[in-house]
């Protein structure tokens, strides 16, 4: 007599982004973040994902709640597991600026550009004249 087990199979949520995986094996939903009901299908169990503040630190960015950590998926974003934006200081990455002496190189290769441009033009006025 041959003896098939079944293996034991049931709905795997990931509490960070609310999804939810049916016929799920035990040892496949073991992250840390998941969640297993044996015997279940999703449409059985609550999935709710974990929700919190999504602070974007781009210069223009800002701080919006709610966000599950999938929402928050921008390259300079960071996301705060039921966080809230009131309570994060969410500082944006500043604007590179021109400093003082910059403005003055800045000025200098102006000029220089300009003064080029300028005997190129007469050099041609003369040869043709």
């Amino acid at each position: 007599m041959v003896v098939v087990c079944e293996p034991i199979t049931g709905a795997c949520c990931d509490a960070l982004s609310g999804s939810c995986a049916d016929d799920v094996q035990l040892f496949a939903c073991s992250g840390t973040q998941q969640v297993w009901t044996e015997r279940a299908a999703c449409v059985d169990v609550v999935c709710d994902a974990a929700t919190g503040a999504c602070c974007d630190h781009d210069p223009f960015g800002a701080c919006t709640d709610g966000l599950t950590q999938a929402a928050c998926d921008c390259p300079t974003c960071e996301w705060v597991k039921l966080g809230s934006c009131s309570e994060l200081d969410c500082p944006p990455t500043p604007i590179p600026t021109v400093g003082e002496w910059g403005l003055v190189v800045l000025a200098i290769l102006l000029l220089t550009g300009a003064k080029l441009a300028y005997r190129r033009s007469n050099s041609v006025d003369a040869l043709s004249a």
